[in-house]
Parts: C-alpha cells; structure tokens; sequence
C-alpha cells in the first residue's frame, strides 16, 4: 500500500511542484492539496491520510495549530513540517505542537521523500540544517562540563556493538544504512536503538546524538 499524503501550503506553485515530486516514487501516493490549516479537518475526515506535509506560515490558519489539532483529532497522523525557515525556534514550536518531523523546502527531492518514509514508520526526523542547530542549542543549554560528565558515565554501560551503532545514529543513518556498514540486520540495528534509548534515558534519537556528541566518543 502506497504511503497517502496531503499537502498543506498557501502558495499553489509550492504544491504543485510537492506534488510533482513526490509523484516520481512509486511508493507514495498525493491524495490531496490544501492552501490553509482551516481546510485541513475535512479532508482528514474525508479520506484516508497517513502523513501531512505541513508548511508553518499561513496566511488563515498558521501550521503549527493546525498540527495540534491534527493530533488532538487523530494523532495516528504522521506530519512533517516543510518550510521555508531554518530556524530552530519555529522547528521546536511546531514540534511540541506535535509534528513527527521538520525540513526545508529547499531540501533535495530525495531528502523530502526520505523524510516522509521516516515519519511513516514512526521515526522522528529533523533536516540536517535543524539537527546541527538542535544539538549545538541543547549542549550550549546546560553546563558543559557537568553534561559531558553525565554522558561519559552513561557511554560506559554500552557494549562495543552498542557504541557503534550510536555513533552512526549521530551522524543521521538510517536502520538500513546501519545494517550494512557493520553487517548485521536492520532488525538487529532496531533491537540496539531500543536498548540504548533504554540505556541511556532518553525518548528519541535526537536524544542519542546529544548525548554521541557531548560524550565525546565521536572525537
């Protein structure tokens, strides 16, 4: 079954060309445009949507409510904002607001439609712009030394296979693309990404590359 998406943007040449693109993979399937958030309620209720490509700012009704209403009415739907800003602050908003992931509109075509396979499957996605700016914010927000401390401790408890597969998580590969740099199966990378959000306390991989980062183990 192909991936149903809904595009959400106020300017028609924007959707026209989403649509475009993503009409080129076999595996996703544009099930409808909207140029505003007021719009988007009827069509979720309408048909079946398995991710909303949401842009933020919105002449009628801004991205980032209309997010929380999606999930407050449905939160099975996927959503990844796309837009034009790179800004941490608009990607942390519409993220607490509920969005599984964030990207640029001036991504490659590959990386938007990576990122709508990703936030399908339920991972958490951030555009590489965002990621940088995320973690550089969430090491700066907290003493340096004390965060580096708290990581190296935890880093401790990994095994080796462990380690590496934080280290690949830091630098944004997918199950897959881990699978094959160390040989193992992508069920064997899920099973070690669950232990180390276990081990190491945090919900997400954004979590893991904090942590990769200020521990130092990618020096």
């Amino acid at each position: 079954m192909p991936i149903n998406v809904l595009i959400v943007d106020d300017h028609q040449i924007i959707r026209q060309s989403l649509s475009a693109l993503l009409k080129s993979d076999k595996d996703i399937l544009v099930v409808g445009e909207c140029n505003d958030g007021s719009q988007v309620m009827n069509r979720l209720m309408a048909q079946k949507v398995d991710v909303v490509l949401m842009d933020i700012l919105m002449q009628d009704q801004d991205g980032i409510s209309t997010t929380a209403r999606i999930k407050k009415m449905n939160p099975s739907v996927k959503i990844l904002a796309l837009s034009m800003l790179d800004d941490l602050h608009n990607a942390q908003k519409i993220i607490q607001a509920g969005a599984n992931g964030y990207t640029v509109k001036t991504s490659g075509s590959d990386e938007i439609i990576h990122a709508i396979k990703s936030v399908y499957r339920g991972e958490n996605y951030l555009c590489p712009e965002i990621y940088k700016k995320f973690i550089r914010h969430a090491s700066n927000s907290v003493d340096t030394g004390k965060l580096f401390e708290l990581s190296k401790n935890k880093i401790h408890s990994l095994t080796k296979r462990e380690r590496d597969v934080l280290k690949l998580i830091a630098d944004e590969k997918t199950n897959r693309e881990i699978a094959g740099e160390l040989n193992i199966s992508s069920a064997t990378v899920a099973s070690h990404r669950k232990n180390l959000l276990r081990k190491l306390n945090v919900r997400n991989s954004i979590g893991l590359a904090k942590i990769a980062f200020s521990s130092g183990i990618l020096d």
